[in-house]
């Protein structure tokens, strides 16, 4: 039995997905805000595009979460989610 673990994996966007809203914002403003595109932005809320250190300094700036803990949320999804799909079907 694994202690301490899920059965499921949060992206880091769905952070920004809800500073977002919390915010009254668009995806294309924030895109705007942190100097990429919308399509970036969308990749990232989505769990698609992975936070590279260079958006999460920009995020750092944005949001005010420091670049490190959205570096922590992007590598502990990256580690969930190749841990689900290494696990066996434990379907009964």
């Amino acid at each position: 039995m694994n202690m301490g673990t899920t059965d499921y994996a949060v992206a880091p966007g769905e952070y920004l997905e809800e500073w977002i809203e919390d915010q009254g914002l668009s995806q294309q403003r924030v895109a705007d805000l942190l100097d990429g595109s919308r399509t970036q932005v969308s990749e990232i809320v989505h769990g698609r595009a992975p936070i590279t250190s260079e958006t999460a300094v920009r995020l750092e700036r944005v949001v005010g979460i420091p670049a490190g803990t959205w570096l922590r949320y992007e590598a502990l999804y990256r580690a969930d989610l190749a841990r689900l799909a290494d696990e066996p079907d434990l379907a009964r």
